[in-house]
């Protein structure tokens, strides 16, 4: 059984096909190795929680002072299930029959292991959902690696994350939201390294979610393994109203950096009063960062950050113009208030992808970057007072032969490792989101990328 992701439909033969026709027609070799140095960026990026050594940069400060990750409150928490009654159209037993003491205790002891196990089961709230295999085949991995995982074999119901604020004025306090950031990014790491999309979407929502189901159905990365977290900050500004949203930083082992801790930093947002708290960007980087520490009003709250809306746009209109300029010519745009660092100058490289390169893999490829307003974008101030600025950039590749011929399907394996409908396609579109943050001091004129994560999110064909 070939897996299915609700994106596409590849079929494995569909790829096999169009690599031995790299081979034969191009000379070319279905290499992993020089498939990430040729796109980078656009290639397939790696598991979540686990950077690759590219996307990891110099420490921007010294380790800051870790700070204690709260435990979960277990009221976060569903009621462990009640034990099962007995059938009222089940026969009555007889009073007057004597039941052996034996058996009595066998009856205790196994109804107090029900017990515990149910209340086990309902307290670990970070774990990944238990999956029923509905056919042969399930979890197989196809001649690219790990196949997708089939929705459908997802049978569990997973409790979202929802706490109240102690406050009496305040949308969320730096105590609530220490605990809900536990809570999401560990609820979404289990969900990820489980392949488990309907658990994602308890813990992500926009452009988050869309780049880790995206990543989910990605054909040959296996998915990342959960590491517990390390330390957790939170930026928590005074609001009053919703939708609420704060700032974390979570620092956490077990990645592939050159630079450790592994540091994640996400927005969460609750969208109205008692309603579920998530992620709805992210971005990963290798080592510490400058964004990791607030600066704290004297009541623990956070400095506010300045207006999103004025802020973060014309921030994303620059980085979409550089990503432009890197993928069409290898050089960064003549003018930008971007920095040199690990994610804009020394992308370069990777991401340049040169006509004749193009031509060689038989095709012709325009990739375009730009700015959706409706994405959400959120600002913040650090410990040392700079901005620290929260968006997405998006990105359209748009596919087709350099000879004028139709298309494979498996050329969306080959290029994007996403899976089509079998057939031939006159193009083929990936879509992509660039989550990214910034970071400038006031009266700076030099704005600095702290790091970025996404996915391609979804590949589209016009039928031959």
């Amino acid at each position: 059984m070939n897996l299915q992701c609700p994106l596409c439909g590849y079929q494995p033969a569909e790829a096999d096909d169009y690599r031995r026709h790299l081979a034969d027609e191009h000379g070319l070799v279905d290499d992993e190795g020089a498939q990430e140095s040729r796109h980078g960026l656009e290639a397939p990026a790696p598991p979540s929680f686990a950077p690759r050594e590219p996307m990891s940069g110099p420490p921007l400060l010294p380790p800051p002072p870790p700070v204690q990750s709260a435990p979960l409150l277990l009221p976060l928490l569903p009621p462990p299930p009640p034990l099962l009654a007995p059938s009222p159209s089940a026969a009555p037993v007889s009073r007057e029959r004597s039941i052996p003491k034996g058996v009595v205790v066998a009856m205790v002891a196994a109804i107090l292991a029900l017990t515990v196990a149910a209340m086990v089961f309902v307290g670990r709230s970070g774990s990944s959902p238990t999956r029923a295999e509905t056919s042969p085949g399930a979890g197989h991995s196809d001649v690219f690696g790990a196949g997708a995982p089939d929705p459908s074999t997802t049978t569990t119901s997973v409790p979202t994350v929802v706490a109240s604020t102690t406050s009496t004025t305040d949308s969320v306090d730096p105590h609530e939201a220490h605990i809900v950031a536990g809570a999401l990014w560990s609820g979404l790491s289990r969900a990820e390294s489980g392949r488990d999309i309907d658990a994602l979407r308890a813990y992500e929502d926009g452009p988050l979610l869309a780049s880790d189901i995206g990543e989910i159905c990605q054909v040959g990365c296996p998915p990342p393994e959960f590491s517990a977290e390390e330390t957790i900050t939170v930026n928590v500004p005074h609001q009053t109203g919703w939708p609420a949203t704060f700032f974390a930083s979570v620092s956490y082992t077990g990645c592939v950096a050159t630079q450790t801790p592994c540091i994640d930093e996400f927005v969460a947002r609750q969208d109205e009063k008692g309603g579920p708290w998530k992620a709805i960007l992210l971005i990963h980087n290798g080592g510490h960062t400058i964004s990791e520490q607030p600066q704290l009003l004297p009541d623990g709250y956070a400095v506010p950050g300045p207006d999103a809306g004025s802020t973060v746009p014309p921030l994303l209109a620059d980085y979409a113009n550089y990503l432009t300029a890197l993928k069409t010519t290898g050089a960064k745009p003549a003018s930008t208030a971007l920095a040199d660092g690990p994610f804009t100058s020394d992308t370069a490289s990777a991401l340049f992808d040169p006509p004749e390169a193009q031509r060689d893999r038989g095709l012709s490829i325009v990739t375009e970057y730009h700015v959706d307003p409706t994405d959400p974008v959120a600002t913040f101030v650090d410990g040392l007072g700079a901005t620290t600025a929260c968006g997405v950039v998006r990105s359209s590749s748009v596919v087709q032969s350099a000879s004028g011929d139709s298309l494979p399907a498996g050329v969306s394996v080959q290029e994007f490792r996403m899976r089509m409908a079998d057939g031939r396609y006159s193009s083929i579109t990936a879509a992509r989101v660039h989550m990214v943050c910034f970071s400038q001091l006031a009266g700076d004129p030099v704005v600095v990328v702290i790091a970025g994560s996404g996915q391609i999110v979804a590949v589209t064909g016009v039928p031959a």
